[in-house]
């Protein structure tokens, strides 16, 4: 497909600022003169409604489907500019009564369109069009306004993950789920997105505070590098003249925990007077190419050590929160909660023994946790609300083109899309695996647009209206006490069945276990079977004779080699099925009752599967637990 030559005399850029308390549309425009001499040509050109005429299901909601309103809100005045050869910049001010443009606001985010037209009386030489929304971000002290009036930002952020993400469908589907979260903003992560993801943000109203890929969290960049600090610059630079004029960014930030890395990952303080001067240049450049937005931050890095106007936050608790406040700036918390990170060791504070269960019973504390969070950020005046995330932490992965969820996904399994079609631009991929991605935007008519954890639900009540609505997540779950529950037996004498030189012998042993070599109160007895153990036919007769005699056996870790032996003195026949866990969820009704979720949990950190280890000395701080259980 040819594309159409350049004129040579064209319009390469317009700034759209809408100086909404000034009732004034401002327009700086780039006129590039390539004819090497003097010309001079009219520029015109009107403002109309954009109107957005795609559908409202699954299918067609994310397909653009506009046209410009009929009738024109305001004129361009006509007037004669005189270029010399090579680049020329005019200013433009259109008076703004009021009535003649309605605001853009989340809740009604109305977009114009404007196109300019330049030429003489017969001939246009270019035409430019450029879409924007009739809105003004503000500082009032430590508030931000849109339009005059103060807002607080309810927000979401999500790092880019490839494929997935690289449709406006991804993007309509995550907008969605925000609003149905009663949020309102997004930031993204840590690179500059598609800019479609700023299309589809201005006709939804959602708000974006704008992210350069300047992220210092994975230990990347060269920060002793002087062409890092160069190039970050013109980094800045280009992604501001890319997306000023979209309606839906509030916002710059200028990078992403470089301060925090450079004190605490790199463990280089003599970096930090590169960053306090990278801060003012990033804070120069966002000022001199967009005077129009006044939040200009730093997610992480509180307010750049008093360089920048906007105080952000990451993680922490409530003296954190304190130590922003009293910054004195407007102020917001760009990550927030453990939902990436925590353990259910560490979730347990919030639901106890719940968060060791299952995925539902952790993301069941987190809902805790996140409705806390979000409600002190509010409370507190936060001007941008959020916790770490919805987007992937606050709703499940779905499994996509999988129908049988017993197995375990294959590479052909998923979403297979249409053949490679050479010359047609954007991405085409082949196929979308199950669990990739936690929205559904049309690919599989068999699952929903989105699946909730608790962790969404919570997220939802808390960003509520002008302040948290009620929900059961509101209140913490009163701490569980530990119930004392009488043995239904003791045990007088304890025998032991196996090799006299057993590893699990010696570790009873030295952990105080005595074991009587005949037993005298036989239905006072317990046998413990060494499941390593094979058994004679005495061995076998002798179990008989006692259980036959009120004694009990405890058969420790039965192996498939010897699990046989035992089908002439059990009373149902005992079969392995071999499964690798970290948790279990204790009947209630069995032996292991007066035990928790967490006596059973171990550490992620551990280098081995813990069920499959056969080594019984590893079992010792789970052994003697069971053992005081028992009473033995």
């Amino acid at each position: 497909m040819p594309f159409a030559d350049t004129p040579k005399i064209n319009i390469s850029d317009v700034y759209v600022k809408p100086l909404v308390s000034k009732g004034v549309l401002e327009l700086d425009i780039t006129i590039e003169n390539t004819t090497f001499k003097n010309e001079t040509l009219i520029l015109s050109g009107d403002i109309r409604e954009w109107i957005n005429q795609a559908g409202t299901d699954v299918h067609s909601a994310p397909v653009p489907n506009w046209e410009l309103a009929k009738i024109i809100s305001l004129n361009i005045p006509q007037q004669k500019i005189n270029l010399t050869p090579g680049t020329n910049q005019t200013t433009v001010q259109v008076p703004v009564k009021q009535g003649d443009l309605n605001y853009w606001t989340p809740e009604f985010p109305n977009l114009y369109g404007l196109t300019l037209s330049l030429g003489t009386n017969k001939i246009t030489t270019d035409v430019k069009y450029e879409r924007f929304g009739w809105r003004e971000w503000t500082f009032n002290g430590t508030k931000q306004l849109l339009n005059g009036k103060e807002i607080q930002l309810k927000g979401d952020s999500w790092h880019f993950m490839g494929v997935p993400q690289l449709t406006r469908r991804y993007a309509w589907a995550w907008f969605t789920a925000l609003k149905d979260a009663n949020a309102n903003a997004v930031r993204p992560h840590a690179q500059i997105y598609p800019r479609f993801y700023m299309q589809v943000a201005d006709e939804m109203g959602i708000c974006i505070l704008a992210e350069t890929a300047n992220w210092a969290s994975d230990g990347g960049p060269k920060l002793d590098s002087e062409i890092f600090w160069n190039n970050s610059k013109d980094h800045l630079r280009r992604m501001i003249l890319r997306d000023r004029n979209h309606a839906s960014i509030f916002g710059w930030s200028i990078s992403n925990e470089n301060k925090p890395v450079i004190l605490n990952v790199y463990n280089r303080p003599d970096l930090m007077p590169l960053q306090e001067q990278a801060w003012e240049d990033w804070r120069d450049i966002v000022k001199q190419y967009d005077p129009t937005r006044p939040w200009i931050s730093a997610d992480g890095e509180d307010d750049g050590d008093g360089i920048l106007p906007t105080t952000v936050g990451h993680y922490g608790d409530r003296n954190s929160m304190k130590h922003w406040i009293e910054i004195g700036k407007p102020w917001g918390i760009g990550e927030h909660s453990m939902a990436y990170y925590g353990t259910p060791e560490q979730v347990s504070k919030y639901n106890g023994e719940r968060a060791y269960e299952s995925q539902l019973g952790r993301m069941e504390g987190l809902a805790y946790e996140c409705y806390d969070l979000i409600a002190q950020q509010r409370i507190n005046g936060a001007s941008y609300v959020s916790v770490f995330n919805i987007a992937w932490y606050g709703l499940q992965p779905l499994p996509f083109g999988k129908r049988d969820l017993t197995t375990t996904p294959t590479l052909e399994d998923g979403i297979h899309f249409g053949s490679y079609k050479e010359g047609i631009p954007g991405i085409q991929p082949e196929r979308m695996g199950p669990y990739c991605s936690t929205f559904n935007p049309g690919y599989d008519p068999t699952l929903p647009l989105y699946r909730a954890w608790p962790m969404f639900d919570a997220i939802k009540a808390a960003n509520a209206g002008k302040e948290p609505a009620w929900s059961k997540w509101a209140t913490m779950p009163t701490k569980a006490t530990e119930s004392k529950i009488a043995p239904q037996k003791n045990y007088n004498e304890i025998f032991f069945i196996g090799e006299n030189n057993s590893s699990l012998k010696q570790l009873l042993e030295n952990h105080g276990i005595t074991f009587a070599s005949k037993l005298k109160q036989i239905n006072t007895a317990l046998l413990i079977l060494d499941g390593k153990y094979t058994l004679s036919a005495k061995d076998v007769t002798f179990i008989q004779d006692h259980l036959a005699k009120g004694a009990d056996i405890w058969i420790w870790s039965p192996t498939p080699s010897t699990v046989e032996n035992y089908k002439s003195f059990l009373p149902n026949q005992l079969t392995l099925e071999s499964r690798i866990a970290s948790s279990f969820i204790p009947e209630q009704k069995s032996w292991l009752i007066n035990t928790v979720n967490s006596d059973f949990y171990f550490c992620e950190i551990q280098n081995f599967e813990t069920v499959e280890d056969k080594r019984m000395e590893r079992y010792a701080p789970t052994l003697i637990n069971l053992l005081k259980q028992c009473k033995t």
